[in-house]
């Protein structure tokens, strides 16, 4: 992806979606068949087995039929395969193991040079369990590739290719944040969306009108000037608590996408269970697309 101030070429030419067969990922499963049928992307869909994970006391006694689960596992996803292969697309099974399955994952990812990472979460209170535990917030810390995170309050998309139609990044005016506005206009202008680039001052800050303006201003640097000829971009400055304001803005426009700047001090990713990156993933009704 190129950076932000020339018109960006959007490439997502190979897509991996992880799944742990839940319906969390069944919904992240269809995004990422509706992102494949859109950019004609090759897709991965990868289930990890992990042998020391979700171990209980029947498990224990079910040992000897580990060859068996794996077998199931197998054939799951194999059925994700061929409903992928119907709809036309170039699609990979993948399953493999190991332990810790985030290291086999993020090993996964590069091997298989992958554009965008697609992965849902069922939890309802913040990602404390997707794929294999501590797998995904391995994944969102770690990788360097953009993920796009399906939440429990996320809808599947409409069948056929899918395009976004209204935008919202919001960004802290990182170098990280700047990153990702990338990817937020390459996704606006691929779809001649609407954009909402977004800041949100402190609850604990009093915001004068000079201070508006200048918050305002930044944003409005961050649009290159010729964005306008493939999208239509908008300048938001909200008040509050980011997670609060970030979410409200997305339901007042009707957003299909969140796009948000992940710089680890900010959005927390060290500590996922009490930033806001993880209640904005569990709390949207839209994919929200993260990029360190």
């Amino acid at each position: 992806m190129p950076v932000i101030g020339t018109r960006p070429t959007l490439n997502v030419e190979h897509i991996l979606m992880a799944t742990d067969f839940s319906d969390a990922s069944r919904v992240a499963g269809a995004y990422a068949m509706a992102l494949g049928l859109r950019f004609g992307s090759a897709i991965d869909a990868v289930h990890i087995y992990d042998p020391a994970q979700n171990r209980t006391y029947e498990d224990g006694k079910l040992a000897p039929l580990d060859g068996t689960r794996i077998e199931m596992r197998q054939e799951r996803l194999q059925i994700i395969e061929r409903k992928m292969l119907s709809l036309g697309l170039d699609a990979h099974a993948i399953h493999a193991e190991g332990h810790p399955a985030a290291k086999k994952l993020l090993s996964l990812i590069e091997e298989r040079h992958a554009d965008l990472i697609v992965l849902g979460t069922s939890c309802r209170t913040g990602i404390d369990r997707l794929l294999l535990g501590s797998t995904a917030e391995a994944v969102l810390r770690e990788t360097c590739h953009p993920v796009l995170t399906v939440g429990p309050q996320c809808e599947p998309p409409a069948c056929g290719p899918l395009a976004f139609h209204r935008i919202v990044y919001a960004t802290d005016f990182s170098p990280q944040a700047a990153r990702a506005a990338a990817f937020a206009l390459s996704f606006a202008e691929d779809s001649a969306a609407e954009i909402y680039y977004s800041y949100v001052a402190g609850s604990d800050e009093e915001l004068t009108l000079e201070q508006e303006a200048s918050f305002r201003a930044e944003l409005k640097r961050l649009v290159p000037d010729c964005s306008a000829e493939w999208c239509t971009p908008h300048t938001v400055v909200a008040h509050g608590e980011p997670v609060e304001a970030i979410l409200e803005l997305a339901e007042r426009v009707g957003a299909d996408l969140i796009v948000l700047g992940a710089r680890r001090s900010t959005f927390a990713l060290r500590h996922l269970e009490r930033g806001v990156t993880p209640q904005v993933l569990a709390e949207a009704k839209c994919p929200v697309l993260t990029v360190c």
